[in-house]
């Protein structure tokens, strides 16, 4: 009996022994604070513009050319010689370091800045310096107002332009398609209008040359 007495003792010694331990709940992740509310930024105003008198107009037409340098180089090349009736030159602004290339028409004491190749656009300026003797009837004459207008506006190389590469001539009737490069999906360059003669009627530049 007292072993039996013993032996239940013993039991419940070693149930106290294997009683899971009192846990305490974690507490809960502190919450970071809610973001500070911004504070509106004031409406942007456009700076207020007065038109200059015309004393004003005078003073900057008279002293602007102190801060510009020009630098004019003749495009001084047969094809040029055979194609315009005038002289053409590059001539490069520099404004605070800044440059800015033009293409200039010299016909005496009149000169005329020539349009950028950047749009879809006539170019009255540049057929109107083409030398009347000058016919397009042919791939020779091609070639010839092809290097002329290359001379004037040289190829472009870069980055998805294609340049030399895609350059070409097309001939449909009086119309002479002169490609100079790539623009997206299509390619550019000057298209030129011919009556029957050959004689240059209309100079246009166009983004939108079919590719085939």
């Amino acid at each position: 009996m007292r072993a039996l007495t013993a032996g239940l003792f013993a039991l419940a010694l070693t149930a106290c022994d294997n009683k899971p331990a009192d846990t305490k709940p974690e507490p809960a992740p502190a919450q970071a604070p809610p973001p500070a509310p911004r504070e509106p930024k004031p409406d942007a105003k456009a700076p207020a513009l007065e038109e200059a008198d015309a004393e004003t107009q005078k003073f900057f037409e008279a002293n602007l050319s102190k801060l510009i340098k020009v630098k004019p180089t003749l495009v001084k090349d047969p094809a040029v010689a055979k194609v315009f009736v005038v002289k053409v030159y590059r001539v490069e602004l520099t404004v605070n370091n800044n440059r800015f290339p033009l293409q200039v028409s010299r016909n005496g004491d009149a000169i005329v800045a020539l349009k950028d190749l950047s749009t879809n656009q006539d170019m009255p300026e540049l057929k109107a310096i083409i030398n009347p003797d000058f016919k397009l009837l042919n791939d020779t004459d091609a070639i010839v107002f092809e290097a002329a207008t290359e001379a004037l506006y040289p190829l472009s190389d870069g980055f998805d332009d294609g340049g030399a590469a895609v350059k070409q001539v097309r001939h449909k009737g009086t119309e002479w398609t002169f490609v100079r490069g790539k623009f997206f999906d299509k390619f550019k360059g000057f298209v030129v209008t011919t009556d029957e003669k050959g004689a240059v009627t209309k100079v246009r530049y166009s983004l939108d040359i079919p590719t085939k």
